[in-house]
């Protein structure tokens, strides 16, 4: 299934750069137009905005779990949004995503809702997300975050660093994997996913273009 025109054109920079192009009103934008949404397309969420803080609202998004089958079963997608505060001049909404992977775009703004600058907050509705299966998006990958995960994890190597190493981490790895994808929905949990849930969370808010930056967990947290 060939990903959608509005998601052709994303964002992945370091902190800094995401920062100094917001600033200079370089986000980058998704130029091609919207097609019409297939009848055998999946459905647009009904977004449903709550308070949950300061100035913050709260919402979920169903979309596809499988993204073959877009009218077949859902799962819920986390969305933390920051209004636009100079409404009148509203350009549009960014999503926003602190990477990993398995950031949770949700916990990001509440816990630094002014992280952008003002001038993009002033006209930019901005979105936090939890991709598919991280964080408060139901259900969780929950093979990703039990306790054999983390005896598995505690168990390899920082760095491997041999020939003989970097082939065991490999085999490990693939084992845990394959373990994994047997009780998880990890087949489902693709980037292309994720740029498809994204392009249906742009529909939902209206945008003909998707605005979206993206940042590095270990740059955030230096």
């Amino acid at each position: 299934m060939p990903l959608s025109p509005g998601v052709r054109h994303t964002m992945r920079a370091p902190l800094a750069t995401a920062l100094a192009l917001a600033m200079t009103g370089g986000l980058l934008l998704g130029t091609a137009p919207v097609a019409a949404a297939a009848s055998t397309g999946p459905v647009v969420p009904k977004l449903t905005w709550r308070s949950c803080g300061a100035r913050m609202l709260c919402a979920t998004a169903r979309v596809p779990l499988d993204w073959s089958r877009p009218r077949g079963a859902t799962i819920a997608l986390a969305l933390a949004k920051l209004p636009a505060k100079n409404r009148s001049k509203k350009i549009g909404t960014l999503f926003v995503n602190p990477g990993g992977p398995g950031g949770s775009g949700v916990d990001m703004m509440r816990a630094d809702p002014e992280a952008l600058p003002a001038s993009v907050r002033a006209r930019f509705d901005v979105i936090g997300f939890d991709p598919r299966f991280v964080g408060s998006s139901r259900p969780m990958a929950s093979c990703m975050s039990d306790d054999p995960f983390m005896d598995f994890i505690s168990s390899q190597p920082a760095f491997p660093v041999t020939d003989s190493q970097e082939a065991a981490f490999a085999a490990a790895q693939a084992g845990y994997a394959k373990r994994c994808d047997r009780r998880s929905y990890l087949k489902f949990a693709s980037t292309a996913s994720v740029a498809r849930d994204l392009d249906l969370l742009r529909r939902a808010v209206g945008d003909a273009k998707l605005t979206y930056v993206g940042y590095s967990l270990s740059l955030i947290h230096i």
